[in-house]
């Protein structure tokens, strides 16, 4: 988990690097220099320090709920017949009801990443 973390770091500085250099000089004349600083330093300390995490307690969630399914499955096997059912509706809304959701989300992001560029 550690390689990924340094790899997206290095991802997100790189990038970040690539558009302050493309930026044009009539934003650094506006943007003073502290701001850009803490800006992009905040940017990667998330990175560093809330995206493992994150990452952890997504997998021990995941991992949690498999084994609580495959411990009621292995004391009820009648359970395993409504699971299928229910994994079909539970595709339906999540991906079909809320499929503008994501997007929505991802031009907040990309909004608040592009707001200091």
């Amino acid at each position: 988990m550690a390689v990924g973390s340094i790899r997206a770091s290095r991802r997100l500085f790189s990038s970040l690097y690539t558009a302050m250099m493309r930026a044009p000089a009539i934003f650094f004349h506006f943007t003073p220099h502290g701001r850009i600083i803490n800006r992009v330093s905040h940017d990667i300390s998330c990175v560093d320090s809330v995206v493992p995490f994150t990452l952890r307690s997504l997998i021990n969630s995941v991992l949690a709920v498999f084994a609580s399914i495959l411990v009621v499955a292995l004391v009820t096997p009648l359970f395993l017949i409504p699971i299928l059912p229910l994994a079909v509706i539970y595709y339906y809304i999540q991906v079909k009801c809320f499929a503008c959701e994501p997007f929505t989300l991802y031009a907040s992001l990309l909004s608040s990443l592009t707001a200091f560029l």
